[in-house]
């Protein structure tokens, strides 16, 4: 066993040695030469400054300038019918003929009573004329005298009721032709030729006057307060005097093709809700704006003749006069602990952060920075913002400039949002992917 032992002693000495120099050679090899990192691939834009002007939307209402519900004067059978259903009527248009039977000869019977009145009261005043003569030689007593004044005066009265009878009358036959109070688009028939038809009882049908339409749409208080304090600063003209322009989009539309005026404001708040009550003047005629003036393609059908009355549409109401603000894209801002910020670059490429203590309200794609240290000047990433911190050096491209309709107040879909001017900063950013909130310490 022994000498088994040191055989094995002796088989490992020389491997172990050979393992040690194979491993201390290895070591003497030259290190290969390091790679470095490639810089972030970074995207940024300018800030842009704008003249805009803050609007709020509302949900509004269509109703027409006139509506009358028609029903007739007088009682009787509906005789005939002067017009189709929703068919356009001027004013003074015949529409419904009642029986007129009795209403002639009831016009006869008052028109005879007239002439009897009229018989007795040229006899009466002749009697009058002979009684007043014969008084003077007291051929007659006081008390027949008497007699033929009252006479006289009852006559006088009699006809002058008779001639009322005759108006009334002759009122009462005109009545049974029903014409249109005013221009406008007949609704359907309610009652059909051959039914009784009660006086100012049985509805026949509704005209409405849709040359121009009402809007009407209710103002929470607040913005009826940031109104206030704009018209009382000056920045802003807010009059029911059909002055104050509004624009009005339809329910199945992003933009706002139609153009109102403001023409009414009620006088209290509703107690229940809050809000104050404003309508708006469309003209049915109003021409519909072009590209050019819109800035956006309006629809191939005249708008304006969309508006129905109770069609609820969508109003966009100024609330503050022009002002210059200063815009990023709303990809840029980020948020971290409840704070928001944007990442600038600076000559030397490197990312530094910039705090924004206060934002404003979302123009399309961008965001106004109220309280900020963005310079106008800076150049401000709006891609790749999550691969960067502060202090980082980056490798940093411009976006291409963005189309003028992205700066466009229909592209917003925040709700509250405003109308911005023509650009007077730099070139816009295109649209880019929604970056995530970031959050940490």
């Amino acid at each position: 066993m022994r000498i088994l032992q040191i055989r094995c002693r002796d088989v490992a000495r020389p491997l172990v040695a050979g393992l040690l120099a194979s491993t201390l050679g290895g070591c003497n090899r030259p290190a290969p030469d390091t790679v470095a990192a490639p810089l972030p691939l970074v995207y940024f834009d300018f800030p842009r400054t704008d003249e805009v002007t803050d609007f709020e939307e509302f949900t509004g209402r269509a109703e027409a300038l006139q509506s009358v519900e028609l029903r007739s004067r007088v009682t009787g059978y509906l005789d005939a019918l002067h017009f189709t259903d929703g068919e356009v009527v001027p004013k003074g248009k015949l529409l419904f003929t009642i029986d007129d039977r009795l209403y002639k000869a009831e016009l006869d019977r008052a028109t005879a009573s007239l002439k009897v009145a009229d018989a007795h009261l040229a006899r009466v005043n002749r009697d009058y004329v002979r009684v007043e003569k014969l008084k003077d030689s007291r051929a007659v007593s006081a008390e027949e005298f008497d007699k033929v004044v009252g006479d006289q005066a009852e006559s006088e009265a009699a006809l002058n009721v008779a001639t009322a009878a005759v108006v009334t009358a002759k009122q009462n036959l005109a009545y049974t032709k029903i014409a249109a109070p005013v221009a406008g688009r007949m609704s359907r028939r309610y009652a059909d030729p051959g039914n009784l038809v009660k006086a100012d009882d049985t509805p026949l049908s509704m005209l409405l006057n849709i040359d121009k339409i009402h809007v009407y749409f209710d103002v929470d208080d607040r913005t009826s307060l940031e109104i206030s304090r704009a018209v009382a600063q000056g920045t802003l003209k807010f009059e029911a005097d059909s002055k104050t322009e509004v624009e009005i989009g339809l329910p199945d539309e992003e933009g706002y093709y139609i153009r109102g005026k403001i023409d009414f404001i009620d006088n209290k708040f509703d107690q229940g809700t809050g809000t104050r009550r404003l309508r708006a003047v469309v003209e049915n005629s109003a021409k519909v704006p072009t590209p050019a003036e819109n800035s956006a393609k309006p629809p191939a059908e005249n708008a304006t003749t969309l508006l129905s009355p109770g069609l609820f549409v969508r109003v966009k109401l100024p609330t503050s006069g022009k002002r210059q603000v200063l815009l990023v894209p709303e990809v840029s801002l980020g948020t971290n602990q409840g704070k928001k910020f944007v990442y600038a670059l600076t000559d030397k490429d490197e990312v530094v952060r910039r705090d924004v203590a206060k934002v404003g309200k979302q123009y399309g794609p961008y965001r106004v920075l109220l309280e900020s240290k963005v310079l106008p000047t800076e150049r401000i990433l709006v891609k790749g913002i999550q691969r960067v911190r502060d202090g980082v050096k980056v490798e940093a491209r411009r976006v291409e400039a963005a189309p003028a309709k992205d700066l466009s107040p229909d592209s917003n879909q925040t709700g509250k949002s405003g109308v911005p001017s023509k650009p007077t900063g730099s070139a816009a950013a295109p649209p880019a992917p929604q970056a995530p909130a970031r959050s940490g310490s």
